[in-house]
């Protein structure tokens, strides 16, 4: 394990500490701590990532994201970037903002356009979406108090500067996106997309602090569980009274347990992977190095550098992917529709939807597990996955992983480049026979009974989700 990644888990301990303390006389969805996680851990770790970093980035970005500059000597920040969107005056902003029935609608909510068109159509125009909402802290001061006391523990612990500034920029923080006033909410419950966005952490505090349904739709075409990270644990699979996941695994690790259960589950298949499905109990590589291969990366991050296991700079990414495109002879880069940089010159590139482009290659090649590794594991493509240092997956998807692609363990810090070459030379003239057989729990379930218009409809007419 980095070091790096060591001193994040550090933060996130401390953090969890903290809400373990206040949640001994409160309820946990009135702690600050759990409402600001995922801000504190970017912020914090972001620090001792980019005070190591070898370049800076010039892109700007929002708090809780910090430059290379502020991490070597954090400063107050003169404007915060204003998170709350302009109201629309119109019509059709009056009917979104308000809804035409009892349901809110959180950010991200995973509706996927090209299958469920017409009811994300319908779900967008009935549900009320606000633009900006404060949460709710019981005992907010002496709360806000117990942060900033945390804040200089921390700050002392890893040696950060200036931590006045630091805190200054966090008080601002917390004074836009809090309240000691609770909201009135009409709505009999909201649901939402990924916790890790604040605005969806805000609307979840409101809502189960008064005891209405918060239903959590994952992302990511894959069971949530398979990540062993600290977000899973305080964010993705927490806040919230029903949890709607992927696949029918669904065990806990070391780092991801959540910091409150859900009273229910609800499992269902992965749409897009159930497109590309080919069940196979003997996938083989091709035998030849003139065969086609797709490297599919994940995103340059610029300055949204966080820990633990997320992010190398771009930079050190960057010297990477040049090694395997400079050592795979047929190779094409697949081009990220989120990156924050360009691609690598010289090599050839795919723009294509992962889905429509993934058929026209011999075998696939990945260094970091997302969306994009969980269509191709269940493709009867031949995969490499290059396990980098990036993400921390449970053990028990990591056996399956390991019968399903030729795994090749890489230290990005120690190495070798004749290293690499014939680790990935053995990948490619592999003899193994590999089954995706094993992958299929982690995607689909035995009995898909999750519905949208169900959903949506009993948390109208007020009815209990989280009972069964």
């Amino acid at each position: 394990m980095l070091s790096v990644d060591e001193n994040a888990l550090k933060i996130v301990e401390c953090l969890q500490r903290a809400h373990e303390d206040w949640c001994k006389e409160a309820s946990p969805f009135e702690s600050i701590f759990l409402l600001f996680a995922h801000d504190f851990v970017i912020h914090f770790s972001g620090i001792l990532l980019h005070r190591e970093a070898r370049e800076g980035y010039s892109d700007g970005v929002k708090f809780p994201y910090i430059t290379r500059e502020y991490a070597k000597h954090p400063y107050r920040l003169v404007e915060f970037d204003d998170v709350r969107p302009a109201l629309r005056r119109d019509l059709k902003g009056a009917v979104r903002q308000f809804g035409l029935s009892k349901v809110a609608l959180g950010h991200a909510v995973p509706i996927d356009k090209k299958n469920e068109g017409i009811t994300g159509k319908w779900m967008n125009l009935l549900g009320a979406q606000k633009p900006f909402v404060r949460a709710f802290l019981p005992k907010r001061e002496i709360q806000i108090q117990a942060l900033q006391e945390l804040i200089h523990e921390v700050a002392r612990e890893f040696d950060i500067p200036e931590v006045d500034a630091v805190w200054g920029n966090w008080n601002q923080h917390i004074d836009m996106h809090t309240t000691s006033k609770q909201p009135v909410i009409s709505p009999y419950g909201v649901i939402v997309g990924t916790r890790n966005h604040l605005q969806n952490r805000k609307l979840a505090v409101n809502y189960l602090q008064q005891r209405k349904e918060v239903v959590a739709v994952t992302h990511g075409e894959v069971a949530n569980s398979v990540m062993d990270e600290p977000p899973f644990g305080y964010s993705e699979r927490t806040l919230c009274s029903v949890l709607v996941d992927y696949g029918d695994y669904d065990k806990d690790g070391f780092y991801n347990v959540p910091w409150v259960m859900p009273r229910r589950r609800i499992y269902r298949n992965g749409v897009i992977a159930n497109k590309v499905y080919e069940p196979s109990s003997d996938i083989r590589f091709p035998g030849s190095r003139a065969a086609s291969g797709l490297y599919i990366p994940t995103i340059h991050h610029g300055n949204t550098l966080y820990g633990p296991f997320h992010a190398f700079e771009d930079i050190k990414y960057r010297e990477w992917q040049l090694k395997v495109c400079s050592l795979l002879e047929n190779v094409t880069f697949k081009v990220h529709p989120k990156s924050r940089s360009g691609p690598i010159v010289g090599v050839p590139l795919e723009n294509r939807s992962l889905e429509i482009c993934i058929k026209d290659y011999d075998y696939l090649v990945f260094d970091y597990f997302a969306t994009g590794a969980m269509l191709g594991l269940v493709t009867d493509k031949p995969v490499i996955y290059c396990d980098i240092g990036l993400r921390k997956l449970h053990p028990d998807f990591l056996y399956d992983l390991k019968n399903r692609c030729e795994y090749v363990k890489i230290d990005l810090e120690n190495l070798d480049k004749s290293y690499l070459a014939t680790k990935l030379s053995e990948a490619l003239s592999s003899q193994k026979s590999f089954s995706n057989e094993g992958i299929k729990k982690y995607v689909f379930c035995k009995s898909d009974k999750f519905s949208w218009e169900e959903i949506f409809l009993r948390l109208n007419s007020g009815k209990s989700l989280s009972s069964g």
